[in-house]
């Protein structure tokens, strides 16, 4: 797959053995998602005589993380105020605002292959974000829908500063995330993971150094797109995999999320992604579905 798999937050002490190992070789299936906007689920966002996850901030969320979530609430909920409602007044519709969470995207290429090393089953209340065990290997390219090579270097496994997020040390494996769990975007339906790491990583466009200490998601999760590659309702699932794009249970999809986490704290920061998809300004964010991957080591897959 190219260079050798990345070092991510291994201890310097016996190398552990590999809990799983999930990969997709090139010239597989790959998708650039493009922004869009989500309809809103009743079952997350309830209605608007009673909403939810409305993205409101708890008071004891540490200041840059309340920063970041002002300017990007989405890890949280959708405001009130960018969200759509029917003309009767009696159910949200879809956001008002493009999101990861769109059903329209571009064939690009790719390939990847994540070691992930678990090692703990909670966050650590009250450490650092990087103060975690668990840890992984891992090697990510793909391409713009303008042929750019980009490639995902990763530097360390965090447990991502969200409030009320739950990502069990930094690599969860075997649980729901997304919609109401809590843990993830609330936009995307909820969906069982198989597993699922979180990240800070530099990102390449062409070999050039373009970004760094970006949060980063990669998730192997029951497939949730259906043969139009429309993002489908918690409701929907499971998809059987014959009304999935590539006839599969599951995919595994990347996400590089506009905030930054380094020494000075975590911060809003739009990614650099030389795209610019019909000539609008930049995407905030990056989403990439590997529609054909594959569980190399691990518990076998046993869906939802």
């Amino acid at each position: 797959m190219g260079p050798a798999l990345m070092v991510v937050g291994l201890l310097s002490v016996v190398a552990p053995e590999a809990r799983i190992v999930v990969r997709q070789p090139p010239g597989r299936v790959v998708y650039w998602v493009l922004p869009g906007a989500r309809a809103l689920e009743e079952a997350t966002f309830g209605t608007p005589a009673d909403p939810r996850f409305t993205a409101e901030i708890p008071s004891a969320t540490p200041t840059d993380v309340a920063d970041v979530l002002r300017r990007w609430p989405l890890p949280i909920g959708v405001p009130l105020a960018m969200r759509g409602t029917s003309a009767d007044g009696l159910r949200y519709t879809a956001t008002a605002v493009p999101t990861p969470a769109g059903d329209h995207a571009v064939p690009v290429s790719g390939a990847f292959e994540v070691k992930l090393y678990d090692r703990i089953g909670f966050d650590r209340e009250g450490a650092r974000l990087d103060d975690t065990p668990d840890a992984a290997l891992a090697d990510i390219t793909f391409t713009d829908p303008d042929g750019r090579r980009y490639r995902v270097h990763p530097k360390r496994t965090v447990m991502p500063p969200f409030p009320r997020w739950e990502t069990q040390g930094g690599i969860l494996r075997g649980a729901p995330i997304h919609g109401d769990t809590g843990t993830g975007l609330p936009l995307l339906p909820k969906m069982w993971a198989y597993a699922a790491w979180w990240a800070v990583a530099d990102l390449t466009v062409d070999g050039r150094v373009v970004d760094r200490d970006k949060l980063v998601c990669l998730t192997t999760t029951q497939a949730t797109r259906d043969e139009t590659y429309r993002l489908v309702s918690g409701a929907e699932l499971p998809l059987p995999p014959e009304r999935t794009v590539t006839r599969v249970r599951h995919h595994t999809r990347l996400q590089v999320l506009p905030v930054r986490i380094n020494s000075h704290g975590v911060a809003f920061e739009a990614v650099e992604t030389a795209y610019r998809p019909g000539g609008r300004a930049t995407q905030d964010f990056i989403e990439i579905s590997f529609e054909q991957d594959e569980i190399v080591e691990g518990p076998p897959y046993a869906g939802p």
